[in-house]
């Protein structure tokens, strides 16, 4: 930790190296919680094992495979909403929509995932018009340039 504080307090390479240690070791840590407000959550025996190795995973991880766990870990969520939903606990359901939603946020403001959900990016793929521009609620209007 010393030297990290050392490279901080020069300049240059040794600086910039330092702040991208600091940034990855950041990013790692923050999903890595987020994971930890789902492993209490999850209600699932059958579940509690895959929320457990995908922290480990992220933990682990370099910085370039988050997206993809990022990915996996809304994809898991996802499925245990629907496990909760499934059993009638509105509370868990609740609770783990709102641990999805953190991880979504903190997914795209690190650039591990993108603003649109990918679902609503293949829609838009396959309904959209070469000639047209896709808006924010899915509709497709006309781009007028295109017809002169």
């Amino acid at each position: 930790m010393r030297s990290l504080f050392k490279a901080l307090a020069g300049g240059g390479d040794a600086r910039r190296e330092a702040v991208m240690a600091m940034t990855r070791h950041y990013l790692i840590g923050e999903f890595s919680a987020v994971l930890g407000e789902l492993q209490e959550e999850v209600t699932s025996p059958a579940s509690a094992p895959d929320v457990a190795r995908l922290r480990r995973e992220v933990e682990a991880a370099p910085p370039t495979a988050l997206g993809s766990r990022a990915t996996r870990a809304l994809e898991l969520i996802d499925r245990l909403c629907r496990e909760s939903l499934d059993q009638g606990d509105a509370t868990a359901f609740t609770r783990l929509a709102g641990i999805g939603a953190e991880l979504r946020t903190f997914g795209v403001c690190a650039g591990l995932l993108t603003d649109t959900p990918p679902h609503r990016r293949r829609a838009e793929d396959q309904t959209a018009p070469r000639t047209g521009v896709s808006t924010s609620n899915g509709d497709t209007q006309t781009d007028e340039r295109s017809r002169h």
